[in-house]
Parts: structure tokens; C-alpha cells; sequence
């Protein structure tokens, strides 16, 4: 795999003393709330794939404050579409698909070493190397890891940082990498209202209770401006297909 020099992170916040204060409530400002069944609506959304990724299209968009925290949606000049969220997805195909838990509690590191729960749900998605969809995908991050950092460069005139939060290396009891995971945050405001969508091929269902599973998950990305040259990019769930892998020793193991 090619190197493109950028550094991985699954990292500390910002604003190491209290998390959540350098981060968005949701990126989607104009999402309605909910269905009458009290899920998220299910919007039409734009997106690419890693064949179809192209980095001369990424975009920053507009710095809006907010609580003195400046923020820049990462978005993309679709063909069809033009100019909307950067959304990067697997393909629609099994093997593409990322494996994951489930739903967890999002943590972070103090500086005592002791890890911490931020009170906030993600979803990790695991990619295995050698995969060749998997691959792909994780290149497509780089690249625009890569083409975001030119990008702030020439607007500021200085050397910047780039780190993917929750993006990090899996290796096994050698310390050889095996794979890589991604860690995602629901959208969702401060009452803890979700707006990221879930659903499989009986239809909707409540995020919250998506367990083991393989996953096709629409990722956006964001950043706040820092106080220092250290930007750190977000990444939020759109929306996410999955197919339930329920666990079952007898049935699944030799």
C-alpha cells in the first residue's frame, strides 16, 4: 500500500478536559427528528464508493461557530448532485462489508491513563487486511486525510497536522497488523436524540439495538478549527445497512 505520510490516531478530544465541547451536535442541521414510529427519517444521500473516489473533489465547507467552536464540514462535488456531505461507503456487496459489535460507548484517554466514557454511542468497524475491498477503503481515508491537508496548508499558510479520530491499526499477539478499525459517532444532540439511521432487510430499526453484525455504514466527515495547527477529523454515521451475525459456538466453530 502506498504511504502518504499521515498520522492515525484513535485519540483524545480536543479539549481533553471535558470531550464533548469541541465537538458538533449533528452535522445535519435541517434533519427532521423523527418518523411517527419515533425512528430517524431515512434521507436520500448522496455518496461515493472507493472505486469512485476521486480527491480533486473533496471540499472544505464554510467555518461555522458555535459556542466559540469553529467548525468545517468536509464535503464533495458529486456529479449528479453537485455539492454535498462527503459520504464514502463499501460497496453493496457481502465482502465489502466491515464487521462490528454493535453499539458501544465511545472512551478516551486522561492523561492518568485511565480510560474514560464520554457518555456518546459509536459503532467500530473493523477491516481486514488483505481485503481487497477493505483496502481501498482505508486508501480512500488517506487520500483524504492527504488532500484536506493541502487544502487547510494553502489557506493558512502553514504546516498542519491531520489525524483521523478512532482510526487506528488492529495487530495481532506478534504486533503484526491484521486489519485496521474505525470508530463513528451517531449524530445526535446533547438530549441524546439520534438522527443516524439503521435498517436491514426487514426494514428499520432502533440503532440502538444493532448488535454483532457485518456492516455497509455511510460515513461523513467533519473538523473544528484548533487552537494550534493539531486538526483532528471526525466521523459520523449517515446512515448504516447491516446484516446480523449472531454468535453461536456450537454452530459456527469446529
Amino acid at each position: 500500500m502506498e504511504k502518504i505520510g499521515i498520522t492515525i490516531v484513535s485519540g483524545m478530544p480536543r479539549r481533553k478536559d471535558n470531550p464533548n465541547d469541541s465537538e458538533d451536535e449533528t452535522p445535519h442541521k435541517t434533519t427532521p427528528k423523527s418518523n411517527v414510529n419515533g425512528l430517524p427519517v431515512i434521507r436520500d444521500i448522496s455518496w461515493v464508493n472507493s472505486n469512485q473516489f476521486e480527491s480533486k473533489k473533496v471540499i472544505l465547507g464554510d467555518e461555522e461557530e458555535n459556542g466559540g467552536v469553529i467548525r468545517v464540514q468536509i464535503k464533495y462535488k458529486y456529479e449528479r448532485n453537485g455539492e454535498q456531505f462527503f459520504c464514502l461507503a463499501p460497496h453493496n456487496d457481502s465482502n465489502a462489508f466491515f464487521r462490528s459489535n454493535g453499539i458501544e460507548e465511545e472512551t478516551y484517554l486522561k492523561r492518568n491513563g485511565v480510560r474514560t466514557g464520554t457518555g456518546r454511542n459509536v459503532m467500530k468497524f473493523y477491516l481486514d487486511k488483505g481485503n481487497e475491498e477493505h483496502e481501498a477503503f482505508y486508501k480512500s481515508l488517506l487520500a483524504m486525510c492527504s488532500i484536506i491537508k493541502k487544502k487547510i496548508e494553502k489557506k493558512t499558510g502553514e504546516n498542519v497536522d491531520i489525524k483521523i479520530r478512532g482510526l487506528y491499526d488492529v495487530t495481532n499477539d506478534k504486533k503484526d497488523v491484521t486489519g485496521y478499525a474505525i470508530s463513528a459517532r451517531f449524530i445526535e444532540n446533547k438530549a441524546g436524540e439520534i438522527y443516524t439511521a439503521a435498517y436491514n432487510d426487514e426494514g428499520q430499526v432502533d440503532i440502538k439495538s444493532v448488535g454483532r453484525c457485518i456492516a455497509r455504514p455511510a460515513l461523513i466527515y467533519s473538523y473544528t478549527v484548533p487552537d494550534d495547527n493539531n486538526y483532528r477529523i471526525n466521523v459520523s454515521i449517515s446512515q448504516v445497512y447491516y446484516k446480523a451475525q449472531e454468535l453461536f459456538p456450537l454452530r459456527d466453530r469446529d
